[in-house]
């Protein structure tokens, strides 16, 4: 079976309900053969082609796709030497992170969260940074941020994620509001707060709604809305995880 031949960096993720029997091949390179363990990890970097056989078929094969539509060494090329194509491909990545990350982003993409975005793209640069680093990407000089964001760029953040509480804003969104890269940015707005920007964003989210549930000018479902909740249900669910009780709960409770 031709495999794929990505015109960007992509991971892929196969997850099999039964161990079989793979060949795979990459590019003109030898012949790899292999027992399917159930789940594996495969880095096909822009350009090359990965070739995959099944002996015995593939029933119940699952694959998730994870492209790096924007150059790696565009969230990273302040921290690292690597250039859009240093990255290699590398097959069957036994490392358990990578693993552990891809399997949480395609439960985020089956089950969107209440985190959006900022959580999947976090997730992403975590990926992209671990290969880097086992790759052998070395950093550039000292980083530009050492310790916590300026008072002026957490200002700027804090304003960006308060005024469009309703949108999915992105990690490089904020993280080039304040003149940062991406990992910078989240290394040091965690240092900073405490929270890593999804939670930061989901909290401010969760204060909205509980002053427009003391308002008592709408319905739960208008006030997960305006919250930036796209569902009741994952409004809800996240209401529950932060607060510890639901939104209809806490607001009889707050009328107490």
């Amino acid at each position: 079976m031709r495999g794929p031949s990505p015109t960007v960096d992509t991971f892929f993720l196969t997850r099999s309900n039964d161990p079989h029997a793979i060949v795979k091949r990459l590019n003109n390179g030898p012949e790899r053969a292999v027992i399917h363990p159930g789940a594996i990890v495969n880095f096909v970097a822009a350009g090359d082609q990965l070739v995959t056989q099944v002996r015995h078929g593939n029933s119940g094969m699952e694959r998730l796709a994870l492209s790096i539509l924007s150059s790696p060494s565009k969230g990273l090329n302040e921290s690292f030497e690597i250039a859009a194509t240093s990255l290699q491909s590398e097959l069957m990545i036994e490392r358990p992170l990578p693993r552990e990350i891809l399997k949480a982003l395609a439960e985020e993409v089956t089950t969107p969260g209440p985190y959006g975005r900022l959580y999947a793209e976090t997730l992403a640069l975590a990926l992209t940074i671990d290969l880097a680093r086992h790759q052998g990407a070395q950093p550039r000089r000292p980083p530009m941020v050492k310790g916590e964001l300026a008072p002026w760029q957490l200002r700027r953040v804090e304003a960006i994620i308060n005024d469009r509480i309703t949108e999915d804003v992105s990690l490089s969104e904020l993280a080039t509001a304040i003149n940062l890269s991406k990992s910078h940015f989240a290394r040091a707005f965690r240092k900073s707060t405490g929270l890593p920007p999804h939670k930061y964003q989901l909290g401010v989210r969760i204060e909205r709604t509980k002053q427009l549930v003391r308002q008592g000018e709408m319905t739960l479902t208008e006030i997960g809305l305006q919250s930036g909740f796209n569902e009741q249900s994952q409004f809800i669910r996240a209401f529950r995880r932060v607060v510890g009780v639901s939104p209809g709960v806490w607001q009889r409770i707050s009328k107490l």
